[in-house]
């Protein structure tokens, strides 16, 4: 755990997020579904409160900086993209809410929190905002180093 805790410059409250999401996962509680419309809320309660302490965005780059800032994701994040698309690239081996890397979760696939919570928090800036899937996924997996997220705006 030292090793990940250095690596991914973890805070605690990061380590039990990520254990509590493997936990209801193990008790055949949570499936990737149920991270991704549960993390929308999450999202979109974490841009109300950047709202109400005189926060902006005006574009779906903006926005996804902005949630970085409020909870960074990773220590290695890449954001790229224009006004109508937006990719967000995270190192898989610096992410600080993985459910596998973190909390420990025994699983095939993911329960990547990711796609929901900045799904939820860019809809709160913008409208028409929804997330690309890849083979029914909203995450897909790049180079075996990288998980990318995708969004448009319509």
């Amino acid at each position: 755990m030292k090793d990940k805790i250095e690596a991914r410059q973890l805070k605690p409250h990061e380590v039990s997020v990520a254990a509590l999401i493997a936990g209801f996962h193990e008790l055949g509680l949570l499936n990737q579904a149920g991270v991704f419309q549960a993390t929308q809320r999450a999202g979109k309660a974490l841009a109300q409160y950047a709202k109400a302490t005189g926060r902006k965005a005006s574009s779906l780059l903006e926005a996804a900086q902005l949630l970085n800032q409020l909870t960074p994701l990773a220590v290695d994040v890449q954001f790229s993209g224009n006004e109508k698309e937006l990719v967000v690239r995270i190192n898989a081996e610096t992410c600080k809410y993985c459910p596998k890397g973190v909390g420990g979760a025994e699983l095939e696939g993911n329960l990547c929190p990711y796609p929901g919570l900045i799904l939820g928090f860019l809809s709160e800036f913008l409208e028409g905002v929804k997330v690309k899937f890849y083979d029914r996924k909203p995450l897909r997996k790049v180079n075996g180093k990288f998980c990318e997220v995708s969004l448009e705006r319509l």
